[in-house]
C-alpha cells in the first residue's frame, strides 16, 4: 500500500529475452516488451531497450499497482525489432503474476516470418490491433483454464 493517499506503487518486473539463432542483433535492433492482461489481450505497460550488446538482452518493465488488475491472468510478450520490422517475437505470451516480484521471468523469443503487414505491425505496441483475435478465456472453479 502506497504511503500517499491516491497514488500506487509501481510493480516492477525484470527479466531477459533470448533467441537461439546465431544472427547478430543490428545497431539499430530494439527490445519491445510488454505486459498484457489476458483475458482482453490490452496492454497493461510496455518498455524498449536498446541493447548495448547481443543476446541476453536484460529489460526491466515498471506498471503502476492500479493498472493491474487483480484475480486477473496476466502475461508478457516480447519483439525485437530493427529496420523498422520484426526480428523475433515470443511465440506464445509467458504468464506471470506482476505481483510476484522474485520471479525472473526468462523469454525465449523465435525468428519472425515476413508478412504483408509486417513493418506496419512493428511500430505497434506489440503488434496488437483490433484485428488481431482476442483470446476468451477464464478460470473455473476448479484451477482450469476455459474458453478459446
Amino acid at each position: 500500500m502506497s504511503p500517499f493517499p491516491g497514488s500506487a506503487s509501481d510493480l516492477r518486473i525484470s527479466g531477459e529475452a533470448f533467441y537461439r539463432e546465431r544472427i547478430l542483433l543490428p545497431d539499430d535492433g530494439t527490445l519491445v516488451v510488454g505486459l498484457l492482461e489476458l483475458s482482453g489481450s490490452s496492454v497493461l505497460g510496455a518498455t524498449t531497450v536498446s541493447p548495448s550488446g547481443q543476446v541476453p538482452i536484460s529489460f526491466t518493465l515498471s506498471v503502476a499497482s492500479d493498472q493491474v488488475p487483480a484475480g486477473r491472468n496476466h502475461g508478457l510478450r516480447a519483439r525485437i525489432v530493427a529496420d523498422g520490422k520484426i526480428w523475433f517475437t515470443s511465440d506464445v505470451l509467458l504468464p506471470l503474476d506482476p505481483r510476484n516480484e522474485e520471479k525472473q521471468p526468462s523469454l525465449l523469443l523465435v525468428r519472425h516470418h515476413d508478412e504483408p503487414d509486417s513493418s506496419t505491425s512493428a511500430a505497434l505496441p506489440l503488434g496488437i490491433t483490433s484485428a488481431t483475435p482476442r483470446p476468451n478465456t477464464s478460470l473455473t472453479r476448479r484451477g482450469f483454464v476455459a474458453g478459446t
